[in-house]
């Protein structure tokens, strides 16, 4: 075989190898591309000229060489193109026509051989194989050789100054190796060809000469990790795809590059912003007009400022914006780099925020925080034009029901609807916000007379009152407003505020829907309240709540069988207050749950001093608020008290009225349960037929009940209220519970009960019984004397 045939083809295969491995490193990178094509155009040359030496004959020999002229005289061309990328002359590759005089010469040069063969004489056989004898006194062919010579030695003069101004021993390194292998391969081919056209009996092997070159710029790569993408095509790439907006402007603030998120961001193309005035981006900011540029910019670094961008199409984008100088080696400025990053979505969110906290998420109204803004506006108003403001504040009546009811969801709704109402109710420059719930405060400004707020005001009660239809609803709410008028009723909005809420409680307690003015009277009556409140609270500590005890008496023997402990507070100033003046507001503030806890303790205490002291054992019957038995440890607490005043739990009864079973009566009949397992009895106070059914009493741990005072005060001319009472013994006694018939002040009232005839055998007489008749509520001493009389 011959042996310059294998030797060309190997070279052929060498250079297709070379050319894959380096596109498959990076197959965007321009250096590697046409890297790959400057193998390719060996790799043509060496295979032509292969099957060209062993070609059966003349006519073959012209085939093949056509075929390997492609690869021959594209190679000074993509050797040029390759130093061109190589030394970063990326500017100049931009421009249209530096591909003409690049590639121009080849298709000259081309055309011609693939035609009609000009360059060849003749053709020989040697002992090589066939041998080109070329026309040497072609012109063609001798532009065709200056044509290689030129392109190669531009491109080596661009790889020396590259070298020259190169500070990188590395890169140094990677430049001299390819200039090595280049200049080895420029040398000894053109030597080759010189030989040949004198010497026909040497074989052309430039294709494996050509092939030293390639083989230098892969030990480059190997030996000193040579950059798949050029410094230059790497920075302009990275540039390119930095997702922030950079913008490069020069000494004279005129931008001379920007990347493709400055030109998304903008609307603008490249063209249209090169050599524009940096102040083209900015719009209605000061700080970046043209004549205030060049002073911002002398404070730099400038870092994280907020401004704004403008658009092509005038559409303000809020970015943050980063200016650093740009310098030689020589410390010499060059110009400015700007980065910017759209913080739209900051500020949209910022923005969210600021409306979430200046206002309520379900109505969309302004909040407290918010509604103080524009009251201390509205008051500077009110002071320069000497007017006044209204204050309402509206609480929905029976809301409560409707949530109940109908669920939150349409009670959300009802809200929104109210709140709709409401804003459409009163003027443009008035105020509404939402305090939370279902409380409302409207601020109604510009008032010349105090009273000129009761337009809006009854037009807002109409407004509210009218049916809602919410999801196939009917519902039906009123309001209860409270006013307060500024500067009069106060100058804060607190003060306001706070006067309107006791003006609007004054209508709940009157009958709700309608209207109350702050007065002087409400204001008195608040400050009372709050110190008959703050009396109560130091009540305990100041030993004036006092322990009075009424006796429970069999109803025919008259015997005392138990007390009921009932609460008195001995008031410094106005002197022993009853239960009924003070209790509701104990269970309002929750004082309740200490005061209950010492009328316990004390009642337990001095029943076990009567024993001690000889009497027979009663029963001790204590009132509980419905407010003590949702305190999670009140059986704890009540056992505590027994064990501490080593009382028998079988004598303590704990009295508790039926409509406070009723709104809670899985918790209670826990409690109970609980209590009658450690033998502590219950009396359900105030019992009414009518309130609760036979399976009702049944699934309660119920010792006895009170016959409600009632009926008792009726009991001799009213002849259904006897006949009620019947019912309710009947009902007692034949689920095996106790009667107390209480509030028994007259004989005739006790004569009638003992005189009651029963239709049923065994069902014979209410148990006991207690009442004014038989005694006042006494304190320890008098009941004392009372258990000796007896």
């Amino acid at each position: 075989m011959n042996i310059i045939f294998m030797f060309l083809s190997l070279s052929s295969f060498i250079c297709i190898a070379i050319g894959i491995f380096i596109l498959y490193k990076d197959r965007k990178s321009p250096l590697n591309r046409i890297f790959f094509a400057f193998n390719i155009s060996i790799a043509i040359y060496a295979i032509g000229l292969a099957f060209m030496i062993v070609a059966p004959d003349k006519n073959h020999c012209v085939v093949w060489t056509k075929i390997f002229s492609i690869g021959a005289y594209s190679f000074a061309s993509l050797a040029l193109h390759f130093f061109l990328i190589y030394t970063e002359k990326n500017k100049l590759l931009k421009k249209w026509w530096i591909y003409i005089v690049i590639y121009l010469p080849f298709i000259v040069f081309l055309y011609p051989q693939i035609a009609c063969n000009i360059f060849i004489e003749d053709y020989i056989h040697t002992q090589y194989g066939w041998v080109v004898i070329n026309r040497t006194d072609s012109m063609i062919y001798i532009l065709f050789n200056l044509q290689y010579l030129l392109y190669c030695g531009i491109g080596m003069f661009l790889m020396h100054l590259r070298l020259k101004n190169e500070t990188s021993s590395r890169k140094r390194k990677q430049i001299k190796i390819i200039m090595i292998s280049a200049s080895s391969t420029i040398l000894v081919s053109t030597a080759l060809s010189y030989f040949l056209t004198f010497n026909h009996n040497i074989p052309n092997f430039s294709p494996i000469v050509a092939l030293i070159w390639s083989i230098g710029i892969l030990y480059g790569i190997v030996k000193y990790k040579l950059m798949i993408i050029t410094p230059a095509i790497a920075s302009d790439q990275i540039f390119q795809t930095i997702t922030e907006s950079i913008v490069i402007v020069n000494t004279e603030f005129e931008i001379i590059n920007e990347n493709n998120a400055t030109r998304e961001l903008l609307n603008y193309t490249n063209d249209e912003l090169i050599g524009q005035h940096f102040g083209i981006l900015f719009s209605g900011d000061n700080k970046f007009s043209e004549e205030n540029i060049k002073s911002l910019f002398e404070e730099c670094p400038i870092q994280d400022m907020g401004t704004y961008f403008v658009s092509k199409n005038n559409k303000n984008i809020p970015v943050m914006l980063s200016v650093t100088k740009c310098s030689n080696d020589e410390d010499d400025l060059l110009g400015f780099i700007a980065v910017s990053r759209d913080i739209t979505n900051i500020k949209e969110a910022e923005e969210r925020l600021h409306y979430l906290a200046h206002h309520d998420i379900l109505t969309n109204l302004p909040n407290r925080l918010l509604f103080v803004d524009r009251f201390n506006q509205e008051v500077a108003k009110a002071q320069r034009n000497k007017t006044h403001i209204a204050v309402f504040l509206l609480d929905l009546d029976h809301f409560k029901e409707v949530n109940d009811t109908f669920g939150h969801d349409i009670g959300d709704q009802l809200l929104i609807e109210v709140a709709n109402r409401l804003t459409s109710s009163i003027r443009k420059c008035d105020s509404i916000a939402r305090l939370g719930g279902d409380e409302f405060v409207l601020l109604i400004s510009g008032l010349i007379h105090t009273n000129d707020f009761e337009v809006v005001v009854n037009k807002i009660l109409h407004t509210i009152a009218l049916p809602y239809i919410i999801e196939g609803n009917k519902l039906n709410v009123t309001a209860s407003i409270g006013v307060s008028i500024y500067p009069v009723n106060g100058t804060h909005l607190d003060s306001l505020l706070k006067n309107a809420d006791l003006a609007m409680y004054e209508v709940k307690d009157s009958g709700k829907n309608n209207y109350q003015i702050f007065t002087s009277v409400i204001g008195s009556t608040f400050n009372e309240k709050m110190n008959f409140e703050s009396d109560l609270k130091n009540s305990l500590a100041n030993n004036e709540i006092l322990l009075y005890y009424q006796p429970i008496v069999d109803l025919y023997s008259e015997s005392i069988i138990g007390v009921e402990a009932l609460v008195r507070w001995d008031h410094p100033e106005y002197g022993v207050i009853e239960p009924d003046d003070f209790i509701p507001l104990a269970e309002e503030n929750g004082y309740i749950l200490a005061l209950g806890e010492w009328v316990l303790k004390t009642a337990c205490t001095q029943a076990m001093e009567w024993q001690i002291e000889g009497f027979q054992p009663l029963y001790i019957s204590i009132n509980f608020s419905s407010l003590q038995f949702k305190q999670k440890n009140i059986v704890d607490i009540i056992l505590d008290v027994l064990e501490k005043t080593k009382f028998s739990p079988e004598y303590l009864l704990i009295e508790i009225k039926e409509s406070n079973i009723i709104k809670d009566r899985e918790n209670v009949i826990n409690i109970l349960e609980k209590l009658h397992d450690y033998k502590v009895m219950a009396v359900i106070d105030g019992f009414e037929v009518g309130y609760s059914s036979l399976l009702y009493l049944k699934g309660l741990p119920v010792y006895a009940i009170k016959i409600d005072r009632f009926f008792i005060r009726n009991i001799v001319n009213d002849p259904s209220c006897a006949t009620i009472i019947k019912t309710i013994i009947l009902l007692a006694h034949d689920l095996n519970l106790k009667v107390i018939a209480e509030g028994i002040e007259t004989p005739e009232q006790l004569s009638f009960m003992r005189s009651l005839e029963w239709k049923l055998e065994d069902a014979i007489k209410c148990d006991s019984a207690q009442g004014f008749l038989f005694s006042d509520p006494l304190d320890r001493d008098s009941m004392t004397k009372l258990l000796k009389n007896r």
